[in-house]
């Protein structure tokens, strides 16, 4: 039984033997491939081919916002955008999220009757290079969920 078993353990040292050997030999193929490879770096004439790196961008526009209907008087704000995210008020930020709201409620959209309040709202001007012409009101519960995702704006003027 001493020698079977010590046949086993040899034959087994074997194959760990071999398969460390396998290992090392495409270890070393790897390392020898790497450092005799030459790396793709891009030569002088391709520099000009290649696009300029530009800063991060935000939405370009001017909006004019003016609330009314409420106890109080009419109330208006000015909102400019250049681009600069880092310059411009977070409203610019905000809006170009949720830009898709400042588009009319679909005339075939099933929407309840309740009136939310009052107030309503003119926004006019131009938004990334389309003009803006749109009314909000609290008339309904599709103009309310307008409403409320524009709710900054109406906010900026109030």
């Amino acid at each position: 039984m001493r020698k079977s078993s010590q046949g086993m353990s040899r034959s087994l040292s074997g194959v760990l033997g071999a398969v460390c050997a396998l290992i090392a030999g495409t270890y070393g193929l790897v390392v020898a491939s790497a450092l005799t490879s030459t790396p793709n770096y891009p030569q002088p004439g391709d520099l000009e081919a290649m696009a300029p790196i530009s800063a991060e961008s935000g939405p370009v526009g001017e909006l004019y916002i003016r609330v009314s209907g409420a106890d109080e008087e009419d109330s208006s704000q000015f909102l400019a955008c250049t681009g600069d995210p880092d310059a411009d008020p977070e409203a610019c930020a905000v809006l170009d999220e949720r830009v898709d709201a400042l588009d009319e409620v679909a005339e075939d959209t099933i929407c309840t009757d309740t009136l939310y309040g009052p107030e309503a709202a003119l926004i006019s001007g131009n938004w990334d290079g389309d003009e803006v012409l749109t009314e909000l009101t609290r008339d309904g519960s599709c103009e309310e969920a307008r409403w409320q995702r524009l709710s900054f704006l109406t906010e900026l003027a109030g």
